[in-house]
């Protein structure tokens, strides 16, 4: 199987890496891999956002400006007018 070394990686790269490889329960090779791996099969994944920082600016907004009411039926209301 081929193998590739990778150089000058951020200590905070390789920090997150570490943490997150011993949090998954793998080496931080098989970490490595599966990052590239999974980003390859999966591009759009990469341009995704991050969920739990949408979580969070979620529940600051509604903290801030309460709960607000759901648009999908106003938005179907318009949308069949046309």
């Amino acid at each position: 199987m081929p193998s590739i070394q990778i150089r000058k990686i951020s200590d905070a790269a390789y920090a997150a890496l570490k943490s997150k490889a011993k949090t998954d329960r793998r080496s931080l090779q098989q970490e490595a891999a599966w990052i590239l791996e999974t980003m390859l099969a999966f591009p759009r994944i990469a341009h995704q956002p991050e969920w739990n920082r949408v979580d969070q600016i979620r529940k600051l907004m509604a903290q801030r400006y309460g709960t607000l009411p759901d648009s999908t039926s106003l938005i179907r209301q318009m949308r069949d007018e046309r």
